[in-house]
């Protein structure tokens, strides 16, 4: 028997990120886009509201979550996502990318 090794690469304990578990269960919550309308306007309401160092711990657990999931079909986000305690209903990686654009940018203020 062969086993996937997409799942494999996707495999990760959802307590070794526990800012990402902050951040999606406070912003990406079920109701967030009624709420921000946007994943963008979430993320930038998040980044106003964290410390900075919240910000870049985000930022770094965010990057190490997309290491683990690069190259994962979108499904693989979507339930790592729901693992981590959020509701986003992800529809692209560009979305993904975008989001941790906008930790990065404002990680460096």
């Amino acid at each position: 028997m062969t086993s996937d090794p997409g799942e494999k690469a996707a495999e990760f304990f959802a307590e070794d990120f526990p800012a990402l578990q902050d951040f999606l269960g406070a912003y990406f919550h079920e109701d967030f886009m009624d709420e921000y309308g946007s994943p963008e306007a979430a993320t930038k309401q998040f980044c106003e509201d964290a410390a900075p160092e919240e910000v870049k711990q985000t930022l770094q657990e965010w990057r190490a979550l997309y290491a683990t999931l690069k190259g994962q079909p979108i499904t693989e986000w979507q339930a790592a996502l729901r693992k981590l305690g959020g509701a986003w209903q992800v529809t692209s990686v560009a979305e993904i990318v975008r989001v941790g654009e906008l930790l990065a940018k404002r990680a460096k203020l």
